[in-house]
């Protein structure tokens, strides 16, 4: 690794303020008190050896959450008087969180003595990146007074640690770890992985058995054959026999035991299994010697029973690791999740709860450093997360009051939360959800292996059958039995029901790795085989992360409070919808800084309409204030039209007497175009529009009559007013439905004046060209729209677009399925190179699309947000989301992409292409080895030790290949 100077020597980060230590330069002092620590223990090896940088040293987490997790497991403990897990009942629900045996040592019945005291646990170490970091951690804890043992997992990220509590505390050994730039995380236990792990162990300890004596018994088997070349006599020879006898009765009766229950299982049901053939293949071996031995007639094949049952326990058990390490990728997902939290109570007192606990509505309170253990909305003005685990950034992301914080982010400062989903319904655990059925699930070409694997079965057991009426008529009955259990083991599908599994296993590991994750296997095999991919553009094509480029207020004259209080209007519809759009996250960002205090907008008259916008309904207690800006923007209007018309107001003066003299004209044009934003003639600035409209049907009042009228004036249900927020296209489609309904009334209003139009419809034409989009926040009230604002907005394409679409656009048919207009989607379409696009399409619209298009013989993909298009996800064959966006894809996505980068679709691309070019090559191997070896096995040609090799190294040969797939790359 290259010192380079302008860089901290430990983390790597640029160096802003120089702190120098021995002549290297850090950025914070926690990066210096790291080198220090290293230093001071004499590992500075570790900076010669390490292939990445170290993480930064963080804040740490809250001391109390370690006393907690450690006083409740070793309290546990000595309750229960052996090795025990948490759990109490005054904590709740904590099973699995450390593993401790401090009772186990005591000497006497009052509990263990200081120095006895031992406690146990694994732990996920967050920041690993190579072996010199394992070394460092392990180095480090291990000088440690009270450190009993310190061991490492590179491949899992995984410490076991054992600590006397009594002379070291569980977070000092936290501190000391995140001292160096790693995280400790206590790591709960997955009943998945301790049940794989159990099963993994035994396969272990069958297959040590196995291992052990044919290894011995291959002594023996030399010997015996080495006599067929010479001498031997008859004692020594039936001596090797009973060794044979005695090492392999062990492995029949413990380490093939296996086979028989899950033959006799599986025959109990009317299965014909694969254990079928290697349990009938042994047991025939086993009873032929025996009868060999005893008899002193024929050879004995005692060894080939021990290394079949060697070679196929082998198989099973590099399966079985393999699936474990999937379950623990998994597993690490659940150690973002904190085991507790802590819960703020109505009189302002904290508790520390367990976060299984935790209900929607309640307040919650976030340190620095710690994770988010449910989905919850932001009470602070701002905060600053860390949410790497299910965006893959690492940059801190600013956030505002009433967002939606997913399970999982870690806080950088201290935040105020009110839980809104927990439990299983978070975020986080619909993650691991989808990540464990994903491992469970099974692909369709594996459920044709299994079918074909029993026709398979019944075909080798005719065989046999077969084999042994022909050569016990030609042969006799020593050799027929003999080619029968060469054909019995030779036959055994272990390598043709390992060809699928092992793949796929994986497959799914290195996508899980490379943070993607399936929600069923059958999904892997869809994208190796689909042929066509529909985009959506917004939050997908684009970065999703929208700015306000330019806002345009109608009229252009409003005072800066007024424009204040426009901008907090849309600001608080925004994020009071609930939804996760670009768009909201673009108004908190840009007008975060607005308070939206005096709208205090009610979610319950708040409407999100599908790939339109928002459409508020205004609570009575609001309908004041907004009558009030209403009026304050119509006064605005009446004054720059006053304004304009300076020299004909000076002529109407002087024909003021004459009712039609030449000023009605000028008075009328006037009062249209006030009449767009609600004002009427007479009004004045501050005065309700309503209350004019009303007084001025029968006279024109003055300003004494106007405030009187407003005093004693009551809002009533015939003057409700309605707030949209949302596209050109809607707001078009209102002003419609306006006009139709205009054409009955007895006194028409204009939907704007010509200005005011052409300005709009000058901005939408802009927006088309630059590829921008916009929002339009409007009013109605009394039948009638008025146009307030217009906020352009801008997303640039996503880092990579276009060498991605490139690509793919090699082997796949590409299309753009969007709700915007259509020449914006037409612009980025070729600026991607894409031919087919769909523009200004509803929800509903692309969910029939999608129908559409998956009924024909390709397989289709579709890669959306989850918000517009959540229904068009679930009708494709794979629908595929970036788990960054909204909350909804996580229901509604077959895939999800962790790390939110687009050309990881690539990568799963690859990966599934490898996986599925891995099964195919498995598949092959396994029917190349029947057919050649199954009528040599039939001829006689080769013994049941040779068979025995033969099937062991087929096996491992079809593991291995899927094991090394090789470097997966991000391909089309």
């Amino acid at each position: 690794m290259q010192d380079n100077s302008e860089l901290c020597y430990h983390c790597g980060l640029p160096v802003e303020k120089r702190i120098e230590r021995d002549g290297h330069n850090f950025c914070c002092q926690g990066c210096a008190g790291a080198y220090e620590m290293i230093s001071g223990s004499g590992m500075l090896d570790y900076y010669e050896f390490r292939t990445e940088y170290a993480p930064r040293p963080e804040d740490r987490t809250s001391d109390e959450i370690w006393e907690l997790i450690e006083s409740t497991a070793l309290r546990a403990g000595q309750d229960a008087g052996t090795a025990a897990y948490a759990g109490t009942d005054s904590v709740g629900r904590t099973d699995g969180i450390l593993k401790n045996d401090t009772a186990g040592s005591s000497t006497g019945a009052s509990g263990p003595s200081d120095a006895d005291s031992k406690a146990e646990a694994d732990f996920l170490i967050e920041g690993i990146h190579c072996s010199s970091c394992i070394w460092l951690n392990e180095t480090m804890l291990r000088s440690l007074p009270g450190v009993l043992h310190a061991s490492g997992n590179l491949a899992t990220n995984r410490l076991r640690l054992g600590w006397n509590p009594h002379r070291i505390s569980l977070k000092e050994l936290a501190h000391r770890i995140e001292g160096l730039g790693y995280r400790l995380l206590p790591l709960k236990k997955s009943e998945a992985s301790e049940s794989q792990k159990n099963y993994a162990r035994g396969l272990l300890k069958r297959m040590v058995v196995a291992g052990f004596f044919a290894g011995n018994i291959m002594l023996v088997s030399v010997s015996l054959y080495a006599g067929y070349f010479g001498t031997m006599d008859r004692f020594t020879r039936n001596f090797f026999h009973l060794v044979s006898f005695a090492f392999a009765t062990p492995v029949m009766l413990y380490s093939a035991a296996l086979f028989f229950r899950t033959a006799w299982a599986s025959l109990k049901h009317g299965v014909l299994s694969m254990d079928l053939l290697t349990s009938a293949g042994l047991a025939v071996a086993y009873l032929y010697s025996i009868y060999a031995a005893f008899s002193e007639h024929g050879e004995v094949y005692f060894d080939s029973v021990c290394f079949v049952t060697f070679a196929v326990l082998a198989g099973r058990y590099l399966e079985s690791r393999l699936k474990l390490r999937s379950l623990y990728l998994i597993d690490n997902l659940q150690q973002a999740e904190t085991p507790f939290a802590r819960l703020i109570e109505e009189d302002g007192t904290q508790r520390i709860v367990p976060s299984e606990t935790l209900q929607p509505g309640q307040r919650i309170l976030l340190k620095p450093g710690e994770s988010l253990p449910c989905d919850s909305r932001l009470i602070n003005e701002s905060a600053e997360v860390e949410q790497s685990l299910l965006t893959g950034e690492f940059e801190p992301v600013l956030k505002h009051k009433g967002d939606l914080l997913l399970s999982g982010i870690r806080s950088i400062g201290e935040m105020e939360l009110e839980v809104e989903r927990s439990g299983d319904h978070s975020a986080l655990r619909q993650i691991q959800k989808m990540a464990s059925e994903s491992l469970n699930d099974s692909p369709r070409s594996q459920k044709f292996a299994e079918l074909a694997g029993r026709y398979f079965v019944a075909f080798v057991l005719l065989a046999s059958i077969a084999a042994f009426i022909y050569h016990y008529r030609i042969s006799g009955l020593s050799e027929a039995i003999i080619i029968t259990v060469t054909l019995l083991i030779v036959a055994c599908p272990c390598a043709l029901n390992l060809a699928i599994p092992t793949a796929f296993i994986a497959g799914i590991q290195r996508s899980y790795a490379s943070g993607i994750l399936f929600r069923t296997g059958q999904h892997l095999e869809t994208i190796a085989r689909a042929r066509r991919i529909v985009f959506d553009k917004t939050g997908t094509l684009t970065a999703g992360r929208m700015e306000i480029d330019s806002e345009h207020f109608f009229p252009e004259s409003i005072s800066e409070v007024d424009r204040n209080s426009l901008r907090s209007l849309a600001r608080a519809l925004e994020s009071r919808s609930g939804i996760q759009h670009p768009v909201v996250r673009a108004f908190e960002q840009n007008y975060g800084s607005i308070s939206s205090a005096n709208w205090n907008v009610d979610a319950g008259g708040l409407k999100y309409v599908p790939g339109r916008g928002l459409h508020w309904s205004v609570s009575r207690e609001l309908q004041e204030r907004m009558l009030e800006l209403l009026a304050s923007l119509s006064a605005s209007a009446t004054d720059a039209t006053d304004a304009t018309d300076a020299t004909g107001a000076s002529m109407a003066s002087a024909t003021s007497a004459s009712p039609g003299g030449p000023d009605a004209g000028t008075n009328f044009q006037k009062d249209s175009e006030s009449a767009a934003f609600g004002a009427n003639p007479g009004h004045t600035k501050g005065t309700h529009p309503i209350v004019a409209d009303e007084l001025s049907r029968t006279v024109i009042p003055d300003r004494s009559t106007l405030e009187e009228a407003q005093q004693g004036f009551e809002v009533s249900s015939d003057h409700k007013i309605d707030v949209y927020l949302g596209s050109f296209q809607w707001t078009s489609m209102l002003k419609d439905s306006e006009s139709s309904a205009k054409e009955s009334e007895s006194r028409p209003g204009p939907f704007m004046d010509a200005q005011s139009e052409s300005s709009l419809q000058s901005i939408a034409k802009r927006c088309s060209q630059e590829q921008k989009s916009a929002v339009v926040l409007s009013a109605r009230f009394q039948g009638r729209l008025r146009i307030l604002a217009v906020f352009v907005l801008e997303d640039a394409l996503r880092p990579g677009a276009r060498e991605m679409v490139q690509r793919l656009s090699r082997s796949f048919d590409l299309s753009i399925l969007s709700g915007d207009s259509t020449e914006h989607v037409k612009r980025m379409a070729a600026d991607l190179g894409i031919q087919e696009f769909l523009a200004q399409r509803t929800p509903e619209e692309k969910k029939q699309y999608l129908e559409e298009l998956t009924s024909g013989k390709d397989l289709v993909l579709m890669v959306g947000d989850g918000i517009n298009d959540s229904a068009a996800l679930a009708k494709a064959d794979a629908g595929i989301s970036f788990a960054g966006g909204a909350s909804l894809a996580l229901h509604s996505s077959d895939i999800l992409l962790l790390n939110n980068r687009l050309d990881d679709l690539l990568l799963m691309i690859s990966i599934a292409r490898s996986t599925r070019r891995k099964i195919l090559e498995n598949l092959g191997l396994a029917f190349a080895y029947n057919i050649a070896l199954l009528p040599v096995a039939f001829a006689g040609w080769i013994n049941p030790f040779l068979g025995a090799v033969f099937m062991s190294l087929s096996s491992i040969t079809v593991i291995v290949n899927s094991i090394f797939a090789g470097k997966v790359r991000r391909t089309g």
